[in-house]
């Protein structure tokens, strides 16, 4: 193990996502710290409320934006969705920023969110980018 996975591992533990066994130990494989909480905010991301039955409330509601407009007042939307999201269900971090803005390579149908965060515990701070397609059938980006 190396130090920071021991310095970070009272961030907490989980199966990876997506999930994969380990072929030595033949049991899932598991992530620790930074990594927990940044697979644990796409997690975050990618299921929608009600997806979940023992959660039901549990996820981002991303899915109500799609084919909608591509325009400042769904960015805005989109930001204080995922705010309210993360505030809910990843305790583990501060938000500082969110920004939600077009992917210049999808100009029409692409968002980039953008999340600027904290982890409480170690003051570390990250950025995680991701993908968005609004006029796609699925609206998670793969």
């Amino acid at each position: 193990m190396n130090s920071t996975a021991a310095d970070s591992s009272f961030l907490g533990q989980g199966w990876s996502f997506p999930p994969a066994f380990d072929r030595f130990t033949r049991g899932a494989a598991m992530v620790q710290g930074d990594t927990d909480i940044e697979q644990s905010i796409r997690l975050i991301f990618r299921i929608a409320p009600g997806e979940r039955q023992m959660l039901p409330q549990f996820g981002c509601d991303l899915r109500q934006f799609v084919f909608g407009p591509n325009d400042s007042s769904v960015e805005a939307m989109i930001e204080s969705e995922v705010r309210t999201a993360l505030r809910n269900y990843e305790p583990r971090i501060y938000v500082e920023e969110v920004v939600v803005a077009p992917n210049p390579d999808e100009a029409q149908s692409g968002i980039l969110i953008t999340v600027e965060y904290t982890v409480s515990t170690t003051n570390r701070r990250y950025n995680l980018v991701f993908p968005y397609y609004l006029n796609e059938a699925t609206g998670i980006a793969q």
